[in-house]
């Protein structure tokens, strides 16, 4: 990735892909977390994560592969913000 030029003298805090990493990109699927190449004869051991996001009166959902550690962490993660303490 090469780094966007600022124009303020600060180093810029973005950075946008080059034509190769974009091309590069589509070279199979990929872990949308960590990046990682991922088996398509391994399917049934890969998870899926999804983005909802809503604008106005539109819902997107968005689905995208991760790999089984990454999979893993996100579910974990997800479960530790839900309460099960029903005793309160």
């Amino acid at each position: 990735m090469r780094a966007a030029a600022a124009t303020c003298g600060r180093p810029a805090i973005f950075a946008a892909p080059s034509s190769t990493e974009i091309v590069a990109e589509g070279s199979g699927p990929r872990c949308d977390v960590c990046n990682a190449k991922l088996d398509p004869k391994e399917d049934e051991h890969q998870g899926t994560g999804i983005y909802v996001w809503a604008r106005g009166g539109d819902v997107r959902r968005e689905i995208v592969p991760l790999c089984p550690t990454c999979s893993h962490v996100v579910f974990a993660a997800a479960v530790g913000y839900l309460d099960f303490d029903d005793e309160e």
